[in-house]
Formats: C-alpha cells, sequence, structure tokens
C-alpha cells in the first residue's frame, strides 16, 4: 500500500481508507474488529470528528491558499502600477530631452541675435561717429 502525501486531500484520505480496508483478509483479527465500526470511522472522517485539528488544518490551508492568491492578485496590480511608472518617466525623460534641445537651439539663437545686436550698435555707433565727425 502507497503512503499517502502530506497535502493529500479528505477524498484521497478516504480512499486510502477504503484500500486499507478491502486489503485486509476477510476472517483477520482487524477486519472482523474494523467491519462494524468502519461505517462510523468513514462518518468521523467525513466530518472531520477523528481530529479537530485536522478541519481545522484544512480551513487554515484554505485561508492561507486564499491569502498567496490574494497576495498574487496584489502583486500583479502593483507590477502593473510599476510600469505605468515606468512608461510616465519615459516619457518624461524623453520630453525633457526635447526641452534641453530646444533650450539649447534657444541659447544659440539669442547669442547669434546679442552678436548680430552687438555688430548692429557698434555700426551705429561707427555711422555716428562719422557723421558727426
Amino acid at each position: 500500500m502507497k503512503r499517502l502525501p502530506d497535502t493529500a486531500s479528505k477524498s484521497d484520505e478516504m480512499a486510502h481508507w477504503l484500500e486499507f480496508l478491502n486489503q485486509l483478509p476477510p476472517c483477520s483479527y482487524l477486519s472482523l474488529y474494523l467491519q462494524d465500526s468502519a461505517p462510523l470511522i468513514e462518518e468521523a472522517m467525513r466530518n472531520d470528528l477523528s481530529c479537530n485539528a485536522l478541519g481545522d488544518l484544512r480551513k487554515q490551508r484554505a485561508t492561507a491558499q486564499q491569502d498567496v492568491n490574494d497576495v498574487r492578485k496584489l502583486l500583479a496590480e502593483m507590477q502593473g502600477a510599476r510600469d505605468a511608472l515606468k512608461q510616465q518617466i519615459d516619457g518624461l525623460k524623453r520630453d525633457a530631452a526635447h526641452l534641453r534641445d530646444a533650450f539649447d537651439e534657444a541659447k544659440s539663437a539669442a547669442r547669434i541675435l546679442l552678436k548680430q545686436a552687438d555688430e548692429s550698435h557698434a555700426r551705429g555707433v561707427t555711422v555716428i561717429a562719422r557723421a558727426t565727425a
């Protein structure tokens, strides 16, 4: 008879119990002893009456599984939010780069205008100086 895993379900345990009973020789002491009590034992197993802790463990396992599912769902939501924020940051970085380029162009244009203004002023001073001389 194979050993049950630690995570066996109640139906697996019931099937294991029935397999055990069916493998007993019909006239053995254990078979005769369990023959009348088998339905009571099965009922106790079905209702978790044979071990109060077993029902509690099953409930705790179900609660823990629900908690795990909730955490996985929350993790997926958080990863989605992280990805959305990453996309926004990438967009802001692109916008900042475009603004930096535009500022550099404006700065370059301002230098050109300043140089032209200086040259124009110098020409104007020269023209006025010649005209008054």
